[in-house]
């Protein structure tokens, strides 16, 4: 997992493509389980996105399940538009 701070890094990964980005607006505040989520790295939603917003970022989609295991339980949501299609379950995920 890597913690996105910079406008740098930013931009190149939206600009690859590749892997999954966590945006956390609520951390682990009340209001996580909408405002928290994962999308694919290419999601047209975050296009608008900065570093304003706390991102994580990992290749791996194992990895980021994981850690969304460990640090935000049952406080975030995957993306209605980019995630729709994947199993969120470690180990058996599909990303079709």
């Amino acid at each position: 997992m890597e913690s996105i701070t910079s406008d740098t890094r930013w931009s190149e990964i939206c600009e690859k493509g590749e892997g999954f980005v966590f945006n956390d607006f609520a951390g682990k505040g009340i209001s996580g389980i909408q405002e928290n989520v994962l999308h694919r790295a290419d999601c047209y939603h975050l296009k608008r996105a900065s570093t304003v917003v706390e991102k994580s970022f990992s290749l791996d989609l194992d990895e980021m399940i994981e850690w969304l295991d460990m640090f935000r339980k049952g406080n975030w949501k995957s993306c209605g538009s980019c995630c729709r299609n994947i199993q969120l379950t470690v180990g058996q995920h599909n990303t079709n």
